[in-house]
C-alpha cells in the first residue's frame, strides 16, 4: 500500500503586474481563473518518496527558483524526488528568467511568495499523505494544433504571425488527455485527479493583458466540481503546439477548459482503482549544448546572460505511480519528441511534464533547425539537445519501470 497527499495555495498576483508571455507588458486586471500552486506527495511501501508540484505559471528559472526550493526542502527534512512543473500560462507573472538579469521583468517579492508556496505545498502534501488507491485512463481530444506550418512549396511559416494559414496547419499534435485519479483507500473520496494535456496555455494570450490561469485553470475548476475533489493540471510537450482558437479570448478559454473537463470526467467515471501500485523515482543531469550560430529572435535579450557559454545545465526526471510514469523535461520540448518518449516508454501510460525544474527554452527537433522559423531561432539549444533529452527520458523510464516491478 502506498500513500498520497495533496495541498494547494492561491498565488494570484496583485495588479498591475508584469506578465511573462509576450515580452514587456503589464496586466491591469485579474480576469481569472486564479493562479494556484498544487502539489501531490507520494510515498511507496518501501519508503520511496517523490513530489509533483504543478503551478499556473509560465515556468521557473533553475538558479533563482528551483535550486533554492529544493535546498529549503532538504533543510526541512524532505529527501524525496522533486518535480516542479508549470502550465505555461502566458497570462502569469515573470518567473522563468533570472532575477539577476531580468530585474525589470519580475517582482522579487512575488518570486519569494512563489518559492514559499512551492515549499509549503509539498511539505503540507507530505503531511497529508494517507493510504490511497490509483486509477489511470485516457481519452483523445482534438483541442490543439501544431503552430509550425510547412507548405507544399517548401516554405515554412509561424501560425501565430500568419493566422490566415490556419487551414494548412496539419503538423503532429498529441491528442491524448491523461487522467490519473487518486482516492482515499478507506473513505473512497478523491484525493486529487491529475490531468495531462498538450497545448500552450494561451487561449487568452495577447487578446488582452490580464492575469489568468487560462484554460488549465478552467479545466481544474470544472473537473473539481464534477468529481468532488481537487484537480491538478500538467502540461505536455507543447513546444510547437497551440490550443485551437488560440488568442481568441475569455469565451474560448472557458469553452476549451470545459470541453477538456467533461472529457476527463467521462474517463474518471469509468476507472477501476488499485491500492497495489509500485512507486519509483529517478533523475539524471543533462547538459544541453548551446548552438554556435547567432540566433536572431533572442540575441538582444539573452546574449548578455549567456555569452561564452557552451552548454546549460538541467535535469530529466521520471516518477512512477503504478501504471503511469511522469517524465519531467527541462524546457519547451517539441511534441514530436514527447510522442517518441511516450512510444518508447515501457509503461502503458507516460506523461510529459513541461519545463520541469528549469526553463531552458525551446527544445526543437533537428529538422526544425533546417526548416527555420521562430523556435530554433529563439532558443540557445543546439539541434542535438532533443536527442539528449529523449535518450535520458527513455533510460529513466526503463529504470523506474524495472526497479519497481
Amino acid at each position: 500500500m502506498y500513500e498520497v497527499g495533496f495541498a494547494e495555495v492561491d498565488v494570484t498576483p496583485e495588479v498591475p503586474c508584469p506578465i511573462g508571455g509576450y515580452g514587456d507588458n503589464v496586466a491591469e486586471e485579474v480576469l481569472g481563473p486564479p493562479l494556484y500552486v498544487r502539489s501531490i506527495a507520494v510515498t511507496g511501501e518501501d519508503g520511496t518518496e517523490w513530489a509533483l508540484s504543478a503551478s499556473d505559471l509560465i515556468g521557473f528559472d533553475r538558479e533563482e527558483m528551483v535550486l533554492p526550493v529544493i535546498g529549503e526542502l532538504r533543510t526541512k527534512g524532505y529527501t524525496g524526488g522533486v518535480l516542479l512543473t508549470a502550465s505555461h500560462t502566458h497570462s502569469g507573472p515573470h518567473t522563468r528568467f533570472s532575477q539577476r538579469y531580468m530585474r525589470e521583468r519580475a517582482s522579487h517579492a512575488y518570486l519569494e511568495r512563489v518559492r514559499a508556496a512551492l515549499v509549503s505545498t509539498i511539505l503540507e502534501a507530505r503531511e497529508n499523505v494517507r493510504p490511497a488507491e490509483v486509477a489511470v485512463g485516457r481519452t483523445y481530444v482534438r483541442e490543439n494544433v501544431n503552430r509550425r506550418v510547412n507548405l507544399p512549396d517548401g516554405t515554412h511559416h509561424y501560425l501565430p504571425r500568419e493566422k490566415h494559414l490556419y487551414p494548412y496547419a496539419n503538423g503532429p499534435v498529441d491528442e491524448e488527455l491523461g487522467v490519473v485519479a487518486i482516492r482515499d483507500a478507506q473513505t473512497r473520496q478523491p484525493v486529487c485527479t491529475v490531468v495531462n494535456y498538450t497545448a500552450h496555455a494561451l487561449t487568452i494570450g495577447n487578446y488582452r493583458w490580464v492575469v489568468s490561469a487560462d484554460y488549465p485553470g478552467v479545466l481544474a475548476q470544472e473537473l473539481s466540481e464534477l468529481t468532488g475533489g481537487p484537480a491538478l493540471f500538467t502540461q505536455g510537450a507543447c513546444g510547437n503546439v497551440h490550443p485551437r482558437g488560440f488568442e481568441d479570448g475569455p469565451e474560448r478559454m472557458k469553452e476549451m477548459g470545459r470541453s477538456l473537463a467533461r472529457a476527463a470526467c467521462k474517463v474518471f467515471q469509468g476507472l477501476t482503482y488499485s491500492g497495489d501500485a509500485p512507486v519509483a523515482y529517478a533523475e539524471e543531469p543533462v547538459e544541453l549544448p548551446v548552438q554556435a550560430r547567432m540566433w536572431t529572435e533572442a540575441k538582444h535579450q539573452w546574449n548578455p546572460r549567456y555569452e561564452g557559454l557552451t552548454s546549460r545545465s538541467g535535469s530529466v526526471h521520471a516518477a512512477r505511480l503504478g501504471e503511469v510514469i511522469f517524465v519531467g523535461v527541462p524546457g519547451e520540448l517539441f511534441v514530436e519528441i514527447g510522442l517518441a518518449i511516450k512510444e518508447r516508454s515501457p509503461a502503458p501510460y507516460t506523461y510529459i511534464l513541461y519545463n520541469t525544474n528549469a526553463y531552458l527554452s525551446y527544445i526543437p527537433t533537428p529538422e526544425a533547425y533546417e526548416e527555420g522559423g521562430y523556435e530554433p531561432n529563439a532558443t540557445l539549444n543546439a539541434p542535438q539537445s532533443a536527442s539528449i533529452v529523449e535518450e535520458a527520458a527513455v533510460r529513466l523510464s526503463q529504470q523506474v519501470w524495472t526497479s519497481a516491478c
